[in-house]
């Protein structure tokens, strides 16, 4: 059986490096961690009960404390616990970030205890227009955890510097270590955060001062600093793995940067008002949605679901109390970047490997090719060949304009 990255996380009680004893945040933040290494294996069925199971928990607490979710199931005439159900769910009607920007009382009026303390970000997603997100302990939780899971299936190398370029924001930041969730259960490198509103060349010089081994940058960024390789002709001898994040990866960049870097492009649907929708699969290059925790949906205009080949509105529900501070429920994140559904199967897990199959529930990739301004999400056809055995996979497509 194949050694989990998760198996070399450090104790907390010094004194006991093996086995080690964790206590404390990174104890909660490892149960969990676990528990996604175990519920990736589960078949179709299991995860819809589940799923199901959760929302039979969730919507009540929607119902009792967001008056605009209220109202939403008032005028579909609709229980709250009816929508735990199959047939229940598809009866509410799928809503559009304008609901969420004018609808009075969208947010809960309460958390649950434990679920303290509260953040809020704002985003504009592809469609330009501005929304506050509000999260609690509990997704933070959450996303740490499924983080760690990406991490554990493509076993990063936390000992190497790290080089974050994201949003826009204040010059350089060094930092002792690489943060969380890594640096809450592993000895990391140091790190170092940059904006990406910087050229390739400068991002060429941050990466080869800090000696850098992990880079987390967005596409279009990483355009540019591929640009700065190319035009000097070498590759940074340091670097050992690219992230991407938040804009389309096409196959163009993907073939650039093998070029350029001698690197896979690593990548992970992302978004603000959901946090990690699906990440790449080390096996065929495909993406795993996150099934503990969104319900994904590749719909047509009546709101039925997509069959092989057709495109449709992609519909996300957050299944967890995490975001009981907002009813992100059967929710059309970006009318502008529909998906199209696939009927090929995602990926097979070789023998022994950390990568998964079930929770994965489908293979995304993107059937456009090109950037598109701040993207909710984002795909790319594999190159690989898909050969998935698990009964949960839908694969689908990503559509870009």
């Amino acid at each position: 059986m194949k050694e989990s990255l998760l198996d070399s996380a450090r104790g907390t009680l010094a004194g006991a490096t093996w086995p080690p004893i964790v206590e404390g945040p990174p104890a909660t933040l490892l149960a969990l961690a676990r528990h996604l290494e175990a519920s990736q294996w589960l078949d179709a069925e299991a995860l819809a009960r589940r799923q199901f199971a959760q929302l039979g928990d969730l919507l009540p607490w929607l119902a009792r404390h967001s008056p605009a979710f209220a109202r939403r199931l008032g005028q579909a005439a609709l229980d709250p616990r009816d929508c735990a159900t199959a047939e229940g769910f598809a009866a509410l009607p799928p809503v559009e970030r304008r609901w969420f920007q004018q609808e009075e009382g969208v947010f809960c009026d309460a958390v649950p205890p434990g679920h303290e303390p509260i953040g809020q970000n704002t985003t504009s997603g592809s469609t330009g227009e501005f929304l506050r997100i509000r999260r609690t302990r509990v997704n933070q939780l959450l996303w740490l955890a499924i983080v760690l899971r990406d991490h554990s299936w493509w076993r990063t190398d936390f000992s190497v510097p790290l080089l974050t370029a994201r949003a826009p924001g204040r010059g350089a930041v060094d930092y002792p270590d690489g943060g969380p969730p890594a640096a809450v259960c592993f000895a990391t490198g140091p790190a170092r955060a940059i904006t990406i509103s910087i050229p390739g060349e400068q991002i060429l010089e941050h990466l080869e001062e800090l000696g850098t081994g992990n880079l987390v940058i967005y596409p279009n960024a990483l355009r540019t600093l591929i640009d700065a390789v190319e035009q000097r002709g070498s590759r940074p001898e340091t670097l050992r793995a690219v992230r991407t994040i938040g804009e389309i990866v096409d196959q163009d960049l993907r073939d650039r940067a093998k070029a350029a870097l001698g690197l896979d492009i690593i990548d992970a649907y992302t978004c603000q008002e959901a946090g990690y929708v699906a990440l790449q699969c080390p096996e065929s290059g495909l993406y795993h949605l996150m099934a503990d925790a969104l319900i994904i949906e590749v719909l047509r205009p009546d709101g039925s679901a997509c069959s092989d080949g057709e495109t449709g509105k992609v519909v996300i529900t957050d299944l967890h109390i995490t975001r009981r501070l907002w009813c992100v429920t059967r929710w059309a994140i970006s009318p502008k970047s529909p998906a199209r559904v696939r009927a090929d199967a995602a990926c097979r897990p070789s023998a022994g490997s950390s990568a998964a199959a079930a929770t994965c529930c489908a293979g995304l990739t993107e059937a456009g090719s090109g950037p598109r301004p701040a993207a909710s999400g984002r795909r790319v056809s594999s190159a690989k060949s898909p050969s998935c055995s698990s009964s949960s996979c839908k694969p689908m497509s990503r559509a870009s304009n």
